[in-house]
């Protein structure tokens, strides 16, 4: 929860924000230098996962599909 927490928030502000974005949610700091290292470890890992060929595609026409705008989407019933 918390590096997720803190991923979200390194990834949204500068670095040097998410001690004060912390401290206003959940009343915790952590180091800048923290944040740096955890949200660039996640964006390392997601680059990896990018370059992999998808698991699974279907092949199928969908009648309908229903998308988020932030890339999410809701599988077909």
């Amino acid at each position: 929860m918390l590096e997720r927490s803190i991923t979200d928030f390194g990834a949204d502000n500068a670095f040097g924000q998410v001690d004060s974005k912390l401290k206003e949610h959940y009343g915790i700091t952590v180091p800048t230098s923290s944040a740096r290292i955890i949200t660039q470890k996640h964006a390392h890992h997601m680059f990896l996962n990018s370059e992999q060929e998808p698991t699974q595609v279907s092949l199928r026409p969908q009648a309908l599909v229903i998308a988020e705008t932030d890339g999410s989407m809701v599988p077909p019933s």
